[in-house]
Order: structure tokens, then C-alpha cells, then sequence
């Protein structure tokens, strides 16, 4: 464990003679007075009280553990039945619940010429739990009838029947990669333009699943399931979509801004090919995946111009060997 010195800093008062002309003035003058001294503050005017100290995780351990140990749970409906309601030969479809349908009758977005009519989903809602294998802070743009819709926070979970990324439009959340959430569903949606995708598209009453035997763990670990993975030697297929897969690779090209984060991986005689898509802040962080170096990867598979695993920690990486030159 790591512990840090949280501190406020003092705000200072600058003169304002300038007047409002001169607003560039002030922004500029972060680090010295162009417009006048600095003012002294009454005493006691801002009394923030003594520092505290609070304990900080170790960055590697933030992530929870993994097992090749199947799931032996679900929750009042298996997942694999809320993925089933999202079978439709409609090139793109969302379904509601009858207490919450959409306000637009027919066509609702004839312009794309999907003829796309929302539909009433008379089995929602229904309740769904599962292991999050996925940070909620995962972008999704989607069109809803017309409307482009961003989800900031989208993430997957999965239980013994399966797994399922879940929009959210929020980076905001109180969970993590390893706990376990109760979901209520109310509305779902999919698409044909791969090998299937399909998400929830809303959904309330979230609560956080605890677990029992928590009691001796650290702080940061206590509420976390382990992820369950299955390591596989071939290709990504439609029925990885949703599930946590790990694959053994060398990369063959690296991920940047030209070419959306995209990671080419294969397998050592070149006779496997995989997609890895980085979540845009760890690419930000411009993780040493370079051309040539073998790595384990570990991640939920989505079906997003192709079939692709999605990383957003370097806990979902282990590098094999030393990094390339």
C-alpha cells in the first residue's frame, strides 16, 4: 500500500484594476502579477484544517484477479435470455418496455432507410447480475431512431450464460472491473452490420453486489469477483462477442491516432490474426505494445467493425518478452 499527502492550496487574490477589458490579463498571470501585487486574504478567511493521509492502491492491483474458473451464477434472468430478446431481422433495432416506449410511432428514421420501427419488448424489464469485465468509461455512439447518442461509460458484464456491453452515458460510477452489479433492464438494442452486436441500451435500479467473504481483503480489493477468461489459439468468432477471451500474441502493428487505437496482434507462426481496440486513455498513455513484442492480452470481445478484444488497463496486459528496439 501507498500512502499520499492530500493537500489544499491557498487561493491568492489578484488586483483587478485592470477591469474587465483585460480578462486575457488575468488568465495569462497564473504565475506572475502583469495587472498588479497579489492582495494578502484576511486570516482565517480559508482554513482548510490540518492534511490527511488516505491510502492509495498499488495501480497494478486496481484491476481484479482472473480465473480460468467458469462462473457457477446468474441472477433472476440468465443474460443468455436477454440476449436472446435481441434477435430480430431488423438491420437496426431497439426494444422497450410497454411502461417506457419510444415516443415515435413508425419509421423513425426514414432518412438511413433502415425502416427502422422501435419495438415493444413485453418481456422487459427484467432483472439481470454479472461480473463487470470492463471499466465503465468505455465510448459508444449509436444512432437511436436518428440521433446520434454518445455513452461514455459503457462497460460488459457477464455471468454463467453469458456476457453483454452495457451503454452508459456516464464516466461517473461507483463500481469497477471485478464487482458484481444488479442491473433492471428496460431496454435493449442490436444491429447486423458484423457478426451481431447488441448492448443495453437502458436500464436503472444498479446496485452493487457484495460478497461474503470480503472481511480480510484490503479496501481495494474487498467487493471483487475474480474475471472469469477462456485463453483460446484461434480466431475471434460471433459467439466470443460479450465474453472475456485471452489470446498469446505478437503485435504487428501498433495502436495510434491514425488508426483509432487499433492493435494488430497474431499468433507466433503468423497464422492468426486479432484486433485489440485501446480504450482512448490508455492510449494516451502510450503503452509500450510495439511491433514485435509478445504479449498475453485479456479482455471482453465486441463486435465493432469487426471483431475485436477491448483494453482499458494495463492490468488486461501481461508483455512476454522485452520490448523491441
Amino acid at each position: 500500500m501507498y500512502s499520499v499527502e492530500k493537500k489544499t492550496a491557498r487561493p491568492s487574490r489578484r488586483n483587478t484594476s485592470c477591469g474587465r477589458a483585460l480578462l486575457a490579463c488575468a488568465l495569462v498571470s497564473m504565475a506572475t502579477s502583469a495587472c498588479g501585487g497579489e492582495a494578502s486574504l484576511p486570516d482565517g478567511l480559508y482554513d482548510y484544517g490540518e492534511p490527511d493521509q488516505i491510502e492509495v492502491a498499488p495501480s497494478e492491483r486496481l484491476l481484479s484477479e482472473y480465473t480460468d474458473e467458469p462462473y457457477t451464477f446468474q441472477g433472476t434472468t440468465p443474460i443468455a435470455d436477454v440476449i436472446a430478446l435481441t434477435e430480430s431481422d431488423d438491420f437496426v433495432w431497439q426494444g422497450f418496455e410497454p411502461d417506457s416506449p419510444f415516443p415515435v410511432t413508425g419509421d423513425c428514421d426514414a432518412d438511413r432507410g433502415f425502416d427502422q420501427i422501435p419495438s415493444v419488448v413485453r418481456e422487459l424489464p427484467l432483472t439481470i447480475e454479472g461480473v463487470v469485465t470492463l471499466h465503465p468509461r468505455y465510448f459508444q455512439k449509436h444512432a437511436i431512431c436518428g440521433q446520434d447518442e454518445r455513452f461514455y461509460g459503457s462497460f460488459f458484464i457477464q455471468d454463467e450464460t453469458g456476457g453483454i456491453l452495457v451503454l452508459k452515458d456516464s464516466r461517473l460510477a461507483d463500481f469497477t472491473y471485478g464487482n458484481k452489479v444488479r442491473l433492471r433492464v428496460r431496454a435493449l438494442m442490436s444491429n447486423r452490420f458484423g457478426e451481431g452486436f447488441r448492448a443495453v441500451l437502458a436500464y436503472d435500479s444498479q446496485e452493487i453486489i457484495e460478497r461474503d467473504d470480503d472481511a480480510d481483503e484490503p479496501l481495494y480489493l474487498q467487493d471483487k469477483f475474480p474475471i472469469y477468461y477462456d485463453a483460446i489459439d484461434r480466431a475471434f468468432e460471433g459467439t466470443d462477442i460479450g465474453l472475456v477471451k485471452r489470446i498469446t500474441a505478437v503485435v504487428t502493428s501498433e495502436a495510434n491516432n491514425n488508426n483509432f487505437s487499433e492493435l494488430r496482434l497474431e499468433s507466433e507462426d503468423g497464422s492468426i490474426q486479432w484486433l485489440a481496440s485501446l480504450d482512448r486513455e490508455l492510449a494516451l498513455r502510450n503503452p509500450p505494445l510495439t511491433v514485435g513484442r509478445k504479449v498475453q492480452v485479456t479482455g471482453p470481445v465486441l463486435d465493432s467493425f469487426g471483431l475485436r478484444m477491448i483494453i482499458a488497463s494495463f492490468g488486461q496486459i501481461e508483455f512476454l518478452s522485452d520490448e523491441v528496439e
